[in-house]
């Protein structure tokens, strides 16, 4: 997610947060419901394991993690997007890097903040586990994208690394956070 690192995407539908509590620590977490903050959570109890990849192709390479995630986890990564999802940026230019328009990309993203990403005990958990299957240590990383993609909306053919406008990507993680009827396909040039 980092423009020297892995990035990390978590694709996924939005979920009504009007009737949640939100936190009031006044801090960056302030805006948050008070089920997402989980705060003295024993990880070691939180659902979610490693699995295998099967192997889809090795140029370009792509595994595949059936459920990496449980229903649990992506439930709540949907929810810590919900309602704060913006117009998704994309790299043009170097000193511009995310432009926002709608020819090549037309859906919704946030950026996870480090302050979540540091005191989210359930995200942490989550988070691990994804550097631990993409053999990327979290030093090298972007910051999780949540994003969602209704019907019709799409992000044209892009490379994800691109060091000639400083983004420099060894890896890129699509987690799909829900079933779809039809679509929501990504589609890999095989060489």
């Amino acid at each position: 997610l980092g423009s020297q690192g892995m990035k990390k995407g978590a694709a996924g539908g939005g979920a009504s947060s009007s009737h949640w509590n939100t936190a009031s620590d006044g801090g960056a977490l302030s805006g948050l419901p008070a089920e997402m903050l989980m705060r003295g959570v024993d990880q070691s109890t939180l659902p979610g394991a490693e699995v295998e990849p099967k192997v889809v192709s090795q140029s370009p390479r792509i595994y595949l993690f059936d459920d990496l995630l449980s229903a649990e986890e992506c439930e709540y990564l949907i929810k810590l997007g919900s309602g704060r999802l913006k117009p998704a940026g994309v790299v043009l230019e170097t000193d511009d890097k995310y432009t926002v328009q709608q020819t090549s990309r037309n859906n919704e993203q946030i950026w996870i903040t480090p302050e979540e990403e540091k005191h989210l005990p359930l995200l942490q958990h989550v988070l691990k586990r994804i550097h631990r299957v993409a053999h990327v240590p979290d030093t090298d990383a972007e910051a999780l994208q949540i994003g969602r993609y209704e019907a019709g909306q799409k992000y044209e053919g892009h490379l994800d690394s691109d060091p000639i406008h400083d983004v420099t990507r060894p890896a890129t993680m699509l987690i799909y956070l829900e079933d779809v009827k039809s679509g929501g396909d990504t589609l890999f040039p095989l060489e």
